[in-house]
């Protein structure tokens, strides 16, 4: 366990009360994460409960069943996370498709496994959702994985990393019609564009340097007719390779900066989605509203 940013020194008994903290676990292929951020009290620290990664042979696909078996390692190896904490289980995976959510549950049939696996037919995992306003999130990960977490944490909201950066990035103020956002980290990147709070396009894709991504940017935008003057480029992840894309891009987008997050998690290289869920829980308490934000 350690702080981010510590602002006092914590003792176990600072974690006695789990109602006044929420527990936020991100999972990836590769590794798993979680966090403790105190609901009430601007002034305690976050808390880093611990970060691990999984070895993977380049190249090789790891099964399902391997997959949940180190997932089930890292959690039971750190007790703390079964506490009664109000918890939120972020997933990130390339495997993602979004559709009307009229669509997807209409009068006579769910359609969510039918439509996902003619994307993904190869993909092998439970079929899990996420609905964002009038859109649905439809997502895979592992086998299983959403059966043993509903079973291991009782309560957490599961929710799918695209999903999180939509719903919070959505409702961001702009100066342009259209906002680009991109978070840019090992090798993967996230790109999301907007008009207005409605969303355009959405994708996880990885790129083998900054020029790759640069030229994906430029072609979404040209797919889409948006002017240099029209759109923001807004960009998270490692600064040296976002300054590079941003720069190669000078000509392409009017506006161009770092995404602003918060100062509680400044250098902390946090995944993005943890970013904008600590930011909205500020958000609450700054409003005086933490019984809103637990519940949320």
């Amino acid at each position: 366990m350690s702080e981010i940013n510590p602002g006092v020194i914590l003792s176990p008994a600072d974690f006695a009360d789990t109602g006044q903290w929420r527990l936020m676990i991100y999972i990836t292929l590769t590794g798993m994460e979680a966090y403790l951020q105190h609901v009430a009290d601007e002034t305690r620290p976050l808390v880093r409960l611990f970060a691990e990664s999984r070895e993977c042979e380049p190249g090789v696909a790891m099964s399902a069943d391997t997959l949940l078996v180190d997932i089930e390692k890292m959690i039971y190896s750190h007790p703390s996370l079964l506490d009664d904490y109000a918890t939120e289980i972020v997933v990130e995976t390339p495997l993602v498709a979004w559709m009307p959510a009229e669509y997807l549950r209409d009068a006579d049939e769910v359609r969510e496994e039918s439509v996902f696996s003619k994307l993904y037919p190869a993909s092998g995992g439970e079929v899990m959702t996420e609905r964002v306003g009038e859109l649905e999130a439809i997502y895979s990960f592992a086998e299983g994985f959403e059966g043993f977490m509903a079973r291991t944490l009782p309560g957490a909201r599961m929710r799918c990393h695209q999903g999180v950066l939509v719903e919070n990035l959505a409702r961001r103020p702009a100066n342009h019609e259209f906002r680009i956002y991109v978070d840019y980290h090992g090798g993967l990147a996230d790109m999301l564009l907007f008009r207005g709070e409605a969303l355009l396009s959405v994708a996880t894709s990885a790129y083998a340097s900054e020029a790759d991504l640069s030229a994906a940017i430029t072609n979404i935008l040209d797919l889409y007719g948006i002017a240099p003057a029209e759109v923001e480029l807004r960009m998270a992840g490692d600064a040296e390779a976002c300054e590079a894309v941003m720069l190669m891009l000078e000509e392409r987008c009017g506006s161009r900066e770092m995404l602003k997050l918060p100062a509680l998690t400044a250098g902390s290289g946090l995944p993005l989605a943890i970013e904008l869920l600590i930011e909205r829980n500020q958000q609450a308490m700054t409003e005086g509203d933490a019984e809103a934000c637990n519940d949320n």
